[in-house]
């Protein structure tokens, strides 16, 4: 029985960038500053058969949870979607509406 491999699969696919991304030229394994177009060109590979989501979260140790949120942020916002600040903005107003919330509760309670 044949091992299911990425370059069996397929040998190349178009980067988010147009660029060429092969297996060769992915990210070494290992630790890595996860910048907007090193997870744009992550999401390519995946998407384009590149190597499976499995793989890509074995090979570079991150949640399949952290994947499909990386996605799902690129398919709604693109490559700014990607960017730690934009998430930093959208945990700034979740909290903002917590405590938005929490504060007529407060004002009840109050004497």
């Amino acid at each position: 029985m044949e091992k299911d491999t990425a370059e069996k699969r397929c040998g190349y696919v178009v980067g988010p960038d147009g660029s060429i991304l092969t297996p060769s030229n992915l990210p070494q394994a290992g630790r890595i500053r996860w910048v907007a177009q090193r997870k744009a060109e992550l999401i390519a590979a995946v998407s384009g058969g590149l190597l499976t989501m499995q793989d890509a979260c074995l090979r570079y140790a991150i949640s399949t949870e952290e994947f499909t949120d990386w996605e799902r942020r690129y398919v709604r916002r693109g490559m700014g979607g990607l960017r730690v600040s934009v998430r930093s903005d959208e945990r700034d107003k979740t909290m903002e509406a917590a405590v938005n919330e929490a504060a007529p509760a407060q004002a009840i309670a109050s004497p």
